[in-house]
């Protein structure tokens, strides 16, 4: 892996009315895609303002390294 990933998490928190989904770049090497699943979910959390024991992971995909945006 080249070091930076992309995840798609899916956060649960009472402020929502469903789940938030945040893909997130996690930098890194990790030996497990659950690993980076955890991490990214931290970073969502953080980045929305949330404390992590705060929230649930409800859903996650492992996007890896060779994505592309079209906006």
């Amino acid at each position: 892996m080249n070091g930076s990933n992309y995840v798609l998490v899916t956060v649960g928190h009472e402020r929502f009315y469903c789940g938030k989904l945040v893909l997130v770049k996690v930098s890194g090497d990790y030996s497990l895609c659950s690993t980076y699943a955890d991490e990214a979910f931290r970073i969502a959390c953080l980045k929305l303002g949330l404390t992590p024991s705060d929230c649930k992971l409800l859903d996650w995909q492992f996007l890896g390294d060779d994505l592309t945006f079209v906006l």
